[in-house]
């Protein structure tokens, strides 16, 4: 039987990882959409963000600066919650 982890675990595949004073950051490629996402989770205040990777967007450069990103595109980083985080990817 296929679980819900195996799916995931199929389709979504970790590329790299970052941590620093609680702040998670991985950059993730959705296989069977061939995107690649920035996901953002700040341990301490338990809310997170998502970014996704334009064509045209270096990934490694969002990866590394993803509240820059988030910024110039207005994304309000306080508005996802911890099962906001856990349904994007």
């Amino acid at each position: 039987m296929t679980t819900a982890i195996d799916i995931y675990e199929e389709q979504y595949i970790e590329l790299d990882e970052r941590e620093s004073n609680g702040i998670r950051v991985t950059l993730v490629w959705n296989r069977a959409s061939d995107t690649l996402s920035v996901l953002v989770w700040d341990e301490q205040t338990a809310q997170s963000f998502t970014l996704e990777v334009s064509e045209d967007e270096s990934a490694y450069d969002v990866f590394n600066h993803p509240f820059a990103y988030a910024a110039f595109r207005e994304l309000d980083t306080e508005a996802q919650s911890v099962r906001e985080y856990a349904t994007t990817i």
